[in-house]
């Protein structure tokens, strides 16, 4: 299944949101200390990295969202349960994304007291929407396989 293209984008969707695992969301530093949004939580920077606040059902769909990929590219003799899994991952990776934005609105009205000095953003906001794409683009892939391969019943 390596040599279709859709194995390619999965690959790659599988990727980026195990990159969204490693990476921070969010950097910002607010009066002496520093903070970090992540997957698992939004941490201070510094030597003890505190938990401040918990996003572990972001984490764990984050985790599911990076293992849905690599099942779908294994399961290519049933291009039917592909396609289905392709949708709920799609699905899943907005959810995601809706998680996204509702930490990201909950840190910034929870850090309104403090004096923030600089926030930055980082590329891995933006991930989920990419991986959708991927997906999206992985599906179309396989319903052309499935396409073909029942053009291909009708000759015999």
């Amino acid at each position: 299944m390596i040599q279709r293209i859709q194995t390619l984008y999965l690959i790659a969707a599988s990727l980026i949101f195990g990159l969204m695992l490693f990476f921070p969301m969010v950097s910002f530093v607010g009066g002496e200390l520093g903070y970090e949004l992540t997957s698992f939580g939004l941490f201070t920077d510094n030597a003890s990295r505190e938990l401040i606040l918990s996003t572990t059902y972001m984490g764990v769909l984050n985790v599911l969202v990076a293992i849905i990929p690599l099942v779908i590219i294994f399961l290519y003799k049933n291009r039917i349960l592909q396609i289905r899994l392709c949708y709920v991952s799609w699905v899943l990776m907005l959810g995601l994304q809706l998680f996204v934005g509702y930490y990201l609105y909950r840190v910034n009205s929870s850090i309104a007291d403090i004096a923030v000095n600089d926030i930055r953003y980082s590329a891995t906001v933006v991930l989920p929407l990419i991986g959708v794409a991927l997906i999206w683009l992985s599906y179309r892939g396989i319903i052309k396989d499935e396409a073909l391969v029942r053009s291909l019943d009708r000759l015999r």
